[in-house]
């Protein structure tokens, strides 16, 4: 069964010192968290996974520039061989929906259907669903070691720490 990371962008990988180095960090995706994007790197290296985006992010391109979300976090260093050729769910539907927290695991119920069904992990600063492959990402920090070891914990993976 494939190894599926989903990620959400606003928290995980754009986060509260991003706005520091830019107040649009968000809305024009100036600025990535490289910690967390390596952090990324290195856990779907270890666990042979992909990277799946499911985010508001998902679907906008920067008007200005034409960079899709794939662009910017190859810009900011995932490495694109690590990104599923299906690298985003569906997610976001129109507002009235339902809510977003819902929308948020519909997102990816419904990348499995079309995909097929996978052994997933998210990284996620919404606590959208209780269950232990969501990894509930502080908003401030971003994806830090902390979650990493989670990740390799819920895989079974040594995380082969490298201590210099």
């Amino acid at each position: 069964m494939q190894k599926i990371i989903f990620l959400d962008i606003d928290g995980p990988v754009i986060n509260t010192p991003c706005y520091w180095v830019d107040g649009m960090a968000s809305m024009q995706r100036s600025v990535m968290n490289t910690q967390s994007i390596g952090i990324l790197n290195r856990l779907a290296y270890l666990a042979d996974a992909k990277i799946v985006t499911n985010s508001t992010h998902n679907n906008a391109t920067i008007r200005e520039t034409g960079r899709t979300l794939r662009d910017d976090m190859i810009k900011w260093g995932l490495k694109e061989k690590y990104l599923h050729e299906d690298w985003r769910t569906e997610f976001p539907w129109p507002e009235n929906h339902r809510r977003e927290v819902h929308r948020r695991l519909q997102g990816i119920i419904n990348w499995q259907e079309k995909n097929g069904e996978a052994d997933w992990i998210c990284f996620d600063d919404e606590p959208f669903v209780d269950d232990p492959r969501l990894m509930h990402i502080d908003f401030d920090h971003g994806i830090d070691y902390n979650q990493h070891l989670k990740a390799c914990a819920y895989w079974n993976i040594n995380p082969k720490a490298i201590i210099l």
